[in-house]
């Protein structure tokens, strides 16, 4: 059951909903202040900034904890002009 308004029955309520009312003492200062103190911090540890923080010393870590810790087998190890020689002469066929 839906009520229906009246028109000056909703004339009343809009204009009360757009009265004007008093601004609070000082909000005008605080709109034009600028920074507050402490923001520059606030922004410094966005949580997005951390997540990125976060990903680049774990790659960093990763590489510098791994780095020379692969090792290549011996029986592996192939000589460059051994392998050169051999696509040579496939490439004969």
């Amino acid at each position: 059951m839906t009520q229906r308004m009246q028109d000056d029955e909703f004339e009343a309520l809009l204009g009360r909903a757009l009265r004007i009312e008093a601004a609070p003492a000082g909000i005008a200062e605080r709109i034009g202040a600028g920074p507050q103190r402490g923001t520059w911090l606030m922004a410094l540890l966005s949580p997005s900034r951390m997540a990125a923080s976060a990903a680049m010393l774990s790659l960093v870590l990763g590489f510098a904890l791994g780095w020379g810790n692969a090792t290549v087998p011996d029986d592996q190890d192939l000589d460059m002009a051994a392998v050169l020689y051999a696509a040579n002469d496939v490439g004969d066929f």
